[in-house]
Parts: structure tokens; sequence; C-alpha cells
């Protein structure tokens, strides 16, 4: 019976780890976090900011982790699974996760960063806090937008100028003739 129990157990980790390492590889920013000090009602604060911001915050068992993460992007975060671990993981904008939990921490002094990797990349909590401090996606959008439309305006503007002085210089001759122009 033991015996049964035991494969059910192992059987359930592997699915775990599964879900972690196919989550891991959908994802641009995983944080791992120490939320050594946090109440649960925090934890739960924490996780409604990062649901609005399109990412999640989920307690990791460290060896369940350390396997999840083996083969993927993520390699480099397994030296951080020690102690109490939680990964923030971006399911969208990884400067948005950054920002909101800087924000988070700043109010709270909570979780403590450990690691972060974005895209394959390690990142320490001082290039987090950079990441952190750039404009946020819809707003790069708008400006590249913003960029990409000036060139298109301005040539409109000049190629639109021409015909309008032809107009006006037509409508002056024509005045003339009509001898109401000066």
């Amino acid at each position: 019976m033991s015996g049964a129990a035991v494969s059910l157990s192992r059987l359930r980790k592997e699915a775990l780890v599964e879900q972690l390492r196919r989550r891991l590889q959908d994802t641009g920013l995983v944080v791992v976090t120490d939320f050594r000090g946090m109440k649960v009602k925090e934890m739960n604060e924490l996780r409604r900011r990062l649901r609005d911001v399109s990412a999640e915050y989920r307690v990791v068992k460290n060896t369940l982790a350390r396997l999840a993460v083996q083969g993927t992007p993520m390699e480099a975060l397994q030296e951080s699974f020690v102690g109490p671990t939680a990964l923030a993981i971006s399911l969208g904008d990884p400067v948005a996760l950054a920002k909101a939990l800087r924000d988070f921490q700043r109010e709270w002094d909570a979780p403590r960063v450990k690691l972060a990797c974005l895209d394959g990349r390690r990142l320490e909590a001082s290039e987090l806090e950079r990441l952190a401090q750039l404009p946020g996606r819809e707003v790069l959008l708008a400006q590249l937008l913003g960029l990409l439309r000036s060139p298109q305006g301005a040539l409109v503007r000049v190629l639109a100028g021409v015909p309008l002085k032809m107009v006006r210089v037509l409508e002056a001759i024509r005045r003339v003739k009509e001898g109401k122009g000066d």
C-alpha cells in the first residue's frame, strides 16, 4: 500500500515539475524571492497586484524548482533555490512585473529578491530595479508609433504645401483677371 502511495506522490511531483517547466519556458521574466516575514494578507495582496499585471506568484519547493529549470533558459536560477522560495512569473510585460514587485517592496519591505532571469539572462536585484525604471510596454509602443508617424506627417505636410501654394497662386491670378486683385 505504501508503494502505491509513494508512486502517486512521485507522479504528482513529476506533474508539478513538468507544469512549472512549461510555465518557465513560456515566460520572459522570472524573479526568485525569499518570502520570509510575509503574512498571509501580504502574500494575497502581492498575488492580486501581480495578477493585475499578468503575472503570478507561487511558493515552490526548492528541489522541484531545481528540476523544473534544468534544460530551460532559466537554468541560471538554480543556485538561488535555497531557503523559503517563491517565484514571480511574468505572463505578459516583464517591466510591469518588475515595477509591481518594486512598488510592493517599497510598501511592505518584502519579499526580498534573490535573483531574476530575463529571457535566459541572469539579473541581480539591482538590475531588476533598473528594469523597473523603464517605461512600460504600452508607453514604449506609443513612443515608437510617434516616431514612425513623425516623418510621414512631415512628408504629407511638405507634399500638401506645394499644391496648396499652387492653388493660392491660381486664385490670385483669377482675382487679378477679374479685376478684384491688388
